[in-house]
């Protein structure tokens, strides 16, 4: 064999073979099978968004028709909530894109003049029913209280009168309060009162006990003196079973000098146990000679006791001199006393007679109104029957110091006695 390479020929072709493919070459060519156009390729789909899982509230809670609704079973309604339940642009669904914003509609509104007369109708409803429980509270308020005073009436007769006289000292009175016989009115009736026409009937007002109490007096002490002695006791005072009416005359009246003479009723209603009732103003002049009966005036009963505030033409005695060293009357007070055959002594009516100048001027000064108050107190003191004592503690003093705006213990120890004196049932 040897290392000579080995040449690799074809065979040669025979005629038959040659003309076999000549007779295919010449051959019609059959067409060529169609081949089939291929679709174009499907377009990318492009990835979904993130399902943002059951809807909620905007507080982040989910209801129960929620989480049912992303688990696909079915939901039922409720009344609650509308059937289409509209989306808002933070919820979304695999049908309803997170895009789609709700649009809530317009809320209907009533117009002003209904929304006025809602609130007006809403508004009187309230007043009247209000007004119809403070009526009910007013109404039940009077029943206890008056079921509580009867009922103090028998088992403490004394808190009762103490309480009437205080409220009728201030202008407040009723028989309610003070258990008395109502007062005549108008002209004397014919045949009425004593002979000669100068007295109204006896017992006019007359309770059968005393109206009131006297206070518990601090201390003891004689400096005390009366202005009358009576036939059956040391003095003379005025009934203590009747009210003591008394006017005010407030011509040249200084200022608050309603407030002052309120305060000395109060003071001496106190000190005494009567009862004073203040009928109101008048125009009555005082006088020395003032009658006691004056019918025309005040009615068929005593005229009451008067108030007055005067000048110097009025009364001489009434100086404005306030000079230090110097002296001036302040005022005078006193009352008329009536007996019956000779007996049964009783004040029946006075007269506190004011210097209105000077109180006026010293109502200016360091401590004005307790000086003036003072010397209305002492006026009254000698009304209700008190005189002058030497004891300058004591405001019966018959000097003003400036030091002693009240009463005393001594006052008040005769101020009591004189509230604790006699019924005068036939005066």
């Amino acid at each position: 064999m040897g290392d000579q390479p080995l040449d690799v020929t074809d065979p040669p072709l025979t005629r038959r073979e040659l003309r076999r493919r000549e007779e295919v070459a010449r051959a019609p060519q059959p067409a060529p099978e169609a081949i089939p156009e291929q679709p174009p390729p499907p377009a990318p789909i492009p990835a979904a968004a993130p399902f943002p899982g059951p809807r909620s509230s905007p507080s982040g809670r989910v209801p129960q028709w929620a989480i049912d609704e992303a688990a696909g079973r079915p939901v039922q309604d409720t009344a609650w909530r509308s059937p289409s339940r509209p989306l808002y642009d933070w919820q979304a669904t695999r049908d309803v894109p997170a895009a789609a914003a709700y649009v809530p509609p317009a809320v209907r509104r009533r117009s002003p003049a209904k929304r006025f007369f809602r609130a007006l109708g809403r508004a009187i409803g309230d007043f009247f029913g209000g007004l119809w429980n403070l009526i009910k509270f007013l109404i039940l308020s009077a029943i206890f209280t008056a079921a509580i005073w009867n009922a103090l009436t028998y088992l403490a007769p004394g808190f009762t009168s103490e309480t009437g006289r205080l409220l009728a000292s201030h202008g407040i009175s009723s028989p309610a309060l003070n258990p008395v016989a109502p007062p005549y009115s108008g002209a004397k009736p014919q045949g009425a009162g004593s002979a000669d026409g100068k007295a109204p009937p006896s017992g006019v007002e007359e309770s059968d006990h005393h109206l009131g109490t006297p206070a518990p007096v601090p201390g003891s002490s004689n400096s005390y003196a009366f202005m009358g002695k009576g036939t059956d006791q040391p003095f003379i005072s005025y009934d203590p079973c009747r009210p003591i009416h008394y006017v005010v005359r407030p011509t040249n009246a200084p200022a608050d000098s309603a407030k002052i003479i309120a305060e000395a009723v109060s003071s001496v209603s106190r000190a005494t146990g009567f009862v004073f009732i203040n009928d109101g103003p008048t125009d009555e002049a005082p006088s020395t000679d003032r009658p006691a009966y004056q019918p025309q005036r005040y009615g068929n009963r005593w005229a009451p006791v008067l108030f007055a505030w005067e000048t110097q033409a009025e009364q001489p005695m009434f100086t404005d001199n306030l000079i230090p060293g110097s002296k001036t009357t302040l005022g005078l007070g006193g009352s008329m006393a009536v007996t019956v055959d000779g007996k049964d002594a009783a004040y029946v009516t006075g007269q506190v007679r004011l210097n209105a100048a000077a109180l006026g001027t010293m109502s200016y000064g360091t401590d004005g109104y307790a000086t003036v108050a003072a010397a209305v107190k002492h006026e009254l003191g000698h009304v209700v029957g008190l005189d002058h004592v030497a004891d300058p503690t004591q405001l019966m003093a018959p000097s003003m110091s400036g030091q002693v705006h009240d009463f005393g213990s001594g006052d008040l120890t005769g101020l009591a006695m004189l509230g604790n004196g006699k019924c005068r049932p036939n005066v």
